[in-house]
């Protein structure tokens, strides 16, 4: 299991557009991709779950991935979240 900490910095938070790029990158996986939160645990593979995280500026998120792939997965997902809406807490 792989496992990296992230505070959302994007000031609109993880609304639609980076939600389905999350969605995307995550399916390309076998591996389980979650975010967890105070709050919620959730499957980064459902456009659905991440709305409802409603994370928004000032969020803190693990992001938690275990399977086959989970290395790669980590790689491309810590891009796609730092380049876009969050930082490595």
């Amino acid at each position: 299991m792989q496992e990296m900490k992230f505070r959302v910095t994007a000031k609109d938070g993880i609304h639609a557009r980076p939600a389905a790029q999350i969605v995307e990158t995550a399916q390309k996986f076998s591996s389980a991709v979650e975010f967890i939160t105070a709050e919620a645990r959730v499957n980064a593979k459902s456009i659905m779950e991440i709305m409802m995280l409603s994370a928004v500026y000032g969020t803190e998120l693990v992001l938690q991935i275990s399977g086959d792939d989970e290395q790669t997965a980590l790689g491309e997902m810590t891009t796609l979240l730092l380049q876009n809406i969050a930082e490595a807490a």
